[in-house]
């Protein structure tokens, strides 16, 4: 709240007879770059970037150690700032570094590279019209001698070429992209360069970035990369045995490490060298794909051991990460070159089982999170490839084993943390979070990020597996279902209700299937429905509309108690407050499911849920504007409903057009409808329009003339974007409202 009194004072400072004290007021503006952005960026550029670039000058600045500095506070400012911003500055602020990069001292031109690479990182593509300019001046640095140029000044070269060659895109980059990568192989092979040499990391980093820039133009570089990161991933770790005899002087340059009951020392420089080269592996996998499958057999056979490497969380994260990016290597090469679908099944074979064995050793609950989630996307990754199942009974007998014993494990771990009384209400929540420390805080996270890991690969097993996952799905949602008890956490409910939600919408691949889970399911929503929680209120409300769409006929005997209890949730007078509007939107979204999917009351009595009536309850909701995703997937519902007549939505002589008009003059234009969407009310407008132009003017009354406009420009086909749409109306806004005539 002070900022507005500190920035003034500090920039005056700027203009001090000491050089130490405009060294230390730049210092200071760019400390606050970094902790007050981007509120400093957005209230102050106009002071900061001008005087910053000033300072950096040699005409206004004498002192070449404040200038560097002020290219270094440059890096601050736009680490919280975006190109719109950074645009009106960058001629100024790059000539100042251009000059800054030809002072011929090394510390000053190295800072002047960083800064380029920043800008280039922050702008993007609005780096274009200066690439000419800096290019031709960077990959100069590199054809230097090596005693002319150090190491960590070659470095940040290529940390700088390849960051403006990713922000200008491949189409201006490619020629220089190539010429840089001929010399960082070049010099690869000739200078044979150590794990210590500074420049090692910054080219493995560069090379990531130039492959992310050419993609498959990439891939004739690999021959002269791979093998040596295959070495450094396989190379024995340095490391001893830490007792009460060592000296420390025995352990320099190594870090300690918890292995079991004993401490190990290794040789950090060592562990970074690994864990940069299984890192380089994933980007190339990742950026690749097919182009990377001859090293699938070589880059496995070298990752999966580490999976298990005890000593450097890094390599294990990399070696997970890895598993999935070779199914989807395998499954793209054999997409593209119609290769025999069993390689696609051989690497699943070799990637999934090694997750799986990992998930139960893994030590560490990130990890486990991670590792939980590698195993999904493997299944999902070889199904551009594979129609069907793809695992077979014994592969997901076990992965269900060891995700039973994760959450099992995880239970253990809540309880130690919580307590085993647990709580089911916020003000308990409120206690409980006021009670414990942050450490605790952070294991519950952890905890919850795993079971959301969890869910999302069953919910993925389910989808691509199907019927044979079924016998493993059943016996997980035993241990979800007992997290409704009253003595479980509530995050615990809240994560048993999302998986519950995630199966039950898997089931709209499988018709006909998901009734076998709603009788199971449907108690727990109704009651959740009503709970003082609003995540676990708002994902059974949802649940409920999931279970309507996709139960069959399973769902007939709930349909009465659902339809009260939505209603009762939508009728509630605070309904629409903050708090409760997105469970109140779900709880609409689930009406509109039953009308149109369970359309069939128990008896065709007024009141009993005949589908007019429900529509009509509906549409005077609409639209949702508090969950906006639930929204887009509402109005796409509407706007076929509509395109399609149905005669229950439409009513009576059309007697709900005019509302249907209504909402479709409030959601077009905005974020609330997806392109599909819009290009479906205007042909459903255009159709009106030419069919019966009289009653849609009709319907039309009473909308805001705002309202019309979109109407009219939907037919016309010139809608405006989400983006466009509302920086036209700012202006209005800004103005305040008009006066009356």
């Amino acid at each position: 709240k002070h900022l507005s009194q500190v920035v003034p004072l500090v920039m005056r400072l700027l203009n001090d007879e000491h050089a130490r004290v405009r060294w230390a007021a730049i210092n200071c503006l760019g400390q606050l770059a970094t902790d007050l952005g981007p509120l400093l960026q957005q209230q102050f550029h106009q002071e900061v970037m001008p005087a910053l670039t000033l300072a950096m000058s040699g005409e206004r600045e004498p002192v070449l150690r404040v200038r560097a500095h002020s290219a270094a506070a440059s890096i601050n400012f736009c680490e919280h700032a975006d190109a719109e911003l950074l645009k009106p500055y960058l001629q100024p602020l790059l000539l100042q570094l251009a000059s800054l990069m030809q002072t011929g001292h090394r510390k000053a031109t190295q800072q002047a590279v960083t800064s380029v690479a920043a800008i280039a990182l922050a702008i993007g593509s609005v780096f274009e019209p200066y690439y000419h300019e800096f290019m031709p001046r960077l990959t100069q640095v590199l054809t230097l001698p090596p005693d002319q140029v150090g190491g960590k000044m070659r470095g940040k070269t290529l940390e700088c070429i390849s960051l403006v060659g990713v922000a200008v895109g491949p189409d201006i980059f490619r020629e220089d992209a190539k010429r840089t990568m001929e010399l960082i192989v070049n010099q690869m092979q000739v200078l044979n360069t150590s794990a210590d040499d500074p420049q090692i990391n910054y080219m493995h980093q560069a090379c990531g970035r130039i492959c992310r820039a050419l993609k498959k133009e990439f891939v004739p570089y690999l021959p002269a990369l791979v093998p040596a990161l295959l070495h450094a991933a396989r190379a024995k770790t340095d490391m001893k045995l830490v007792d009460d005899e060592a000296e420390d002087e025995d352990f320099e340059g190594m870090e300690t490490v918890q292995v079991g009951e004993h401490v190990m020392g290794i040789k950090t420089s060592a562990l970074e060298e690994k864990a940069t080269a299984c890192h380089m592996l994933v980007v190339y996998l990742e950026e690749l794909e097919d182009g990377f499958f001859p090293y699938l057999e070589s880059v496995g056979a070298e990752l999966k051991p580490l999976l298990t490497f005890w000593y450097h969380e890094d390599v294990r994260s990399s070696a997970m990460s890895a598993m999935p990016l070779m199914c989807r290597s395998a499954a793209a090469f054999v997409r593209n070159n119609k290769a025999d679908v069993s390689i696609v099944q051989q690497v699943l074979g070799f990637t999934f089982p090694a997750l799986v064995q990992t998930l139960i050793l893994e030590p560490e609950v990130p990890m486990q999170a991670q590792c939980a989630r590698a195993l999904g996307r493997c299944v999902v990754e070889v199904q551009s490839a594979v129609n069907g199942a793809s695992l077979s009974s014994e592969q997901l007998c076990e992965a269900t084993k060891a995700l039973k014993q994760i959450l099992n494990d995880s239970d253990e771990r809540l309880i130690a943390i919580v307590g085993g009384d647990g709580y089911d209400d916020e003000e308990d929540e409120q206690d409980e979070e006021d009670s414990r420390n942050v450490e605790d805080e952070e294991a519950i996270e952890a905890e919850e990020d795993l079971l959301e890991q969890i869910i999302y690969t069953v919910g993925k097993l389910l989808e691509t597996q199907g019927e044979i996952f079924y016998l493993g799905l059943d016996e997980i949602l035993e241990w979800f279902f007992s997290k409704f008890e009253q003595s479980a956490h509530v995050t615990q409910k809240r994560l048993a209700m999302a998986m519950l939600d995630d199966v039950m919408e898997a089931m709209a691949k499988f018709p006909g299937a998901g009734d076998r889970y709603v009788a199971s399911f449907m108690p727990h929503m109704l009651l959740s429905a009503m709970s003082v929680d609003m995540e676990l209120r708002q994902a059974a409300l949802f649940g409920i509309g999931l279970c309507a769409q996709n139960g069959g006929a399973g769902f007939a005997p709930y349909r009465t108690e659902a339809l009260q209890t939505l209603m009762h949730v939508m009728s509630q007078q605070d309904a629409r407050d903050k708090y409760k509007e997105s469970g109140t939107d779900n709880a609409a979204s689930s009406l509109g499911k039953i009308a149109q999917y369970q359309p069939h009351p128990s008896s065709d009595r007024v009141g009993q849920g005949l589908p007019e009536e429900l529509f009509s309850s509906w549409l005077k909701y609409l639209p949702l504007t508090s969950d906006i995703q639930e929204s887009t997937v509402v109005n796409k519902q509407l706007s076929e409903l509509v395109e399609r007549n149905h005669a229950a939505l439409l009513g009576p002589n059309n007697v709900n057009l005019p509302r249907i008009m209504h909402i479709f003059a409030e959601v077009l234009e905005t974020e609330m409808v997806e392109d599909e969407t819009t290009q479906r009310i205007q042909t459903i407008l255009r159709a009106a329009q030419a069919g019966a132009a009289a009653q849609l003017e009709q319907s039309c009354s009473g909308i805001s003339a705002e309202g019309v406009a979109k109407l009219q420009r939907a037919i016309a086909g010139t809608s405006l974007t989400p983006a466009a749409a509302a920086a036209a109306a700012a202006p209005a806004l800004a103005a305040g409202p008009a006066e009356s005539r």
